[in-house]
């Protein structure tokens, strides 16, 4: 599998090393863009999908970690790459896979990127464990009652009845219910594919949506959902038509 990555450093010189860093590795991997501009960044990370990203941390406009922030579903990896360490810690609670000091030692590159194959195999194994799981429980005409949920420091089982909609935020995502909401070890694309067979619909690209708990359809602006609890969702222009027919035409 080819490793589809971006890079991102306000200085060209630095990308340049980092490519031919990249490329003396030999490693399964394909610089598809790079940008000099955060701001640009943030706009490709938005729309499009990548494997991982090599993030500098000062930068004009958007520091590394503001860049994160505004990101609107983090479905990739970041390894830090910059001149200071006194960021590390802050990285490493922004879920980093790794940090880099410059110039970039090519060992701590090689170790960096084996970090990345290493949490693959987990992810892709357990991720497909819990679907599979799920999937075989929906072909038997029932499902499980409750779902396992890592947080930063337990594992909660929840009942997907309870779940009102889920909101990503950056790596993780927050899981609301009528009791309060809980913070939760997965992205929103992961919930996403876990939820399916619960009816959870994606009605924007940061929630998704328990139609169990739905009170209220607004038609105007755009369009957006009325939850149970008063909060009110926005509609993306993508899912439109998708939601309508869900809601309408089931």
């Amino acid at each position: 599998m080819i490793i589809k990555a971006v890079i991102v450093d306000d200085e060209a010189l630095g990308i340049k090393s980092l490519k031919w860093d990249l490329e003396r590795l030999e490693y399964p991997i394909e610089v598809v863009q790079t940008f000099t501009s955060p701001v640009e960044a943030l706009a490709y990370l938005n729309t499009e999908k990548i494997d991982l990203l090599f993030l500098d941390i000062q930068m004009p406009k958007l520091t590394g970690f503001e860049l994160l922030s505004k990101v609107s579903d983090i479905n990739f990896s970041v390894i830090f790459v910059t001149s200071y360490d006194e960021f590390a810690i802050k990285a490493f609670r922004y879920s980093a896979l790794d940090y880099l000091l410059k110039p970039v030692v090519l060992d701590e590159l090689k170790t960096a990127l084996q970090k990345y194959s290493e949490q693959l195999e987990t992810k892709v194994t357990k991720d497909v464990s819990s679907q599979l799981q799920i999937h075989a429980f929906a072909s038997e005409g029932s499902l499980p009652d409750k779902l396992a949920f890592s947080t930063k420091e337990t594992i909660e089982f929840l009942r997907p009845a309870d779940m009102m909609y889920c909101e990503a935020v950056s790596n993780y995502s927050n899981i609301y219910m009528p009791s309060g909401k809980l913070l939760v070890c997965k992205t929103l694309r992961e919930l996403e594919q876990m939820m399916k067979e619960y009816n959870f619909i994606r009605v924007h690209r940061s929630f998704l949506i328990n139609p169990a708990f739905i009170t209220r359809y607004v038609k105007t602006l755009g369009g957006s959902i009325i939850m149970e609890n008063g909060f009110e969702i926005p509609i993306s222009r993508t899912k439109k038509d998708e939601v309508s027919r869900w809601l309408f035409n089931k």
